[in-house]
C-alpha cells in the first residue's frame, strides 16, 4: 500500500508541474502575442508620421535623362539663339549648377532673359529640379523703377516643341512652372501655364524668394497635373492638349540657377500616397486607441491567468 501511495504522490507532482509548465507556456504565448500587436501598432504609426512628414512616397522609376553638373559643364544643352525667341544669353556650371550669367533682350516680352534646352520627349511621367534665384535680383514686375536686368520671373518648361526652329512665339506649344514675383520681391507665386501665358493651375499660398526650391512634377496619362514644392503638393490641375514634347527648357532672368534636373518615364510621386496634417492626426489618434484598447485586454488576460 505503501509503494501505491508513493506512485500516485509523484504522479500528482508530476501533473502539477505538467499543468504549471503548460500555464506558463499559454502565457508566453499570449504575452508574446500581444507584444507582437503592441510594436506592429507603433510601428504602424511611426511609418504613418514618416508619410505625413517628408510628404509623397517616392517610388521606383525609369530615368529617361538626368544633369547634375557635377561633372563641371552643360554638355547635351542648346543656348536658344532663335531671334524669334531670344537673342542668346550666357549660362556656365559653376559650384556644380546651371546658372545664368547674362541675358540678352526680347523685344517680345520686353525684359533680359536666356533659354537654354535639353532634348525631351517625356510628355507623361515626372519631372524633378532644384531652382534658386538670386534674391538681390528679384522684384515685381509691377517696380517700373528698376534697371532692365533686373529679374522679375522664372520658368521651367518641362514639356515643349522646338523653340530653335520657331517662326512665331505665339506657337510656342509647351507646359510650364512659372515662379512670378510678387510686389516687394519677397515672394513667389508658382503657376502652371500652358503656351505663352495661359493659366492653368496656381498655388494657394505664396513661396519665399530665398533659398532652393526642389520642384516635381508629375503627369498621368489621362492629363492630371500635381506640382509638389519641397515635398508639399502645392497644385493639381488637368489639361490634355499637348501629348508630345521635344525639348525640356529652362527660361530665367540673370544670377537664376538650376540643379538635379531628372526626367523618368513613370510616375515618381504619386499623389494618392500624400496624407494631409488633419488625416495624420485622426490616423495617429485611432492608432493610440487601438493600444490603449490592447493594453486594457492584456491586462484583463493576466488577472484570470
Amino acid at each position: 500500500m505503501e509503494i501505491v501511495r508513493n506512485k500516485r504522490i509523484r504522479q500528482n507532482k508530476i501533473s502539477s508541474r505538467l499543468v504549471g509548465e503548460e500555464r506558463m507556456k499559454r502565457t508566453y504565448r499570449k504575452n508574446r502575442y500581444t507584444k507582437s500587436i503592441v510594436n506592429g501598432v507603433q510601428l504602424w504609426l511611426v511609418l504613418a508620421v514618416l508619410i505625413s512628414s517628408f510628404g509623397p512616397i517616392l517610388v521606383s522609376a525609369d530615368v529617361v535623362w538626368e544633369d547634375n553638373f557635377n561633372d563641371g559643364n552643360y554638355d547635351g544643352w542648346t543656348i536658344c539663339e532663335n531671334p524669334n525667341v531670344v537673342s542668346g544669353s550666357n549660362w556656365s556650371v559653376a559650384n556644380n549648377y546651371l546658372q545664368l550669367d547674362q541675358t540678352t533682350w526680347s523685344d517680345f516680352w520686353e525684359i533680359n532673359w536666356g533659354l537654354i534646352s535639353h532634348p525631351s520627349t517625356v510628355a507623361y511621367g515626372t519631372w524633378s529640379f532644384d531652382f534658386k534665384a538670386n534674391e538681390s535680383l528679384v522684384v515685381s514686375e509691377e517696380d517700373t523703377t528698376v534697371p532692365e536686368n533686373i529679374v522679375q520671373s522664372f520658368s521651367i518648361v518641362f514639356i515643349s516643341n522646338d523653340i530653335d526652329n520657331l517662326d512665331d512665339i505665339n506657337d510656342w506649344k509647351c507646359y510650364w512652372i512659372h515662379f512670378k514675383a510678387e510686389p516687394g520681391g519677397n515672394s513667389f507665386v508658382i503657376y502652371l501655364r500652358k503656351n505663352l501665358m495661359t493659366v492653368i493651375g496656381r498655388a494657394g499660398a505664396l513661396v519665399p524668394v530665398a533659398g532652393w526650391h526642389h520642384i516635381n512634377v508629375t503627369r498621368t496619362t489621362d492629363g492630371v497635373f500635381s506640382v509638389y514644392r519641397n515635398g508639399a503638393l502645392v497644385i493639381q490641375a488637368w489639361d490634355t492638349e499637348i501629348d508630345t514634347s521635344e525639348l525640356f527648357v529652362c527660361c530665367a532672368q540673370n544670377g537664376a540657377m538650376f540643379d538635379h534636373i531628372v526626367v523618368d518615364d513613370e510616375i515618381l510621386i504619386p499623389s494618392p500616397f500624400y496624407i494631409p496634417p488633419m488625416t495624420m492626426i485622426l490616423l495617429a489618434g485611432g492608432g493610440i486607441a487601438a493600444i490603449v484598447v490592447i493594453v486594457l485586454v492584456v491586462w484583463k488576460v493576466r488577472r484570470r491567468a
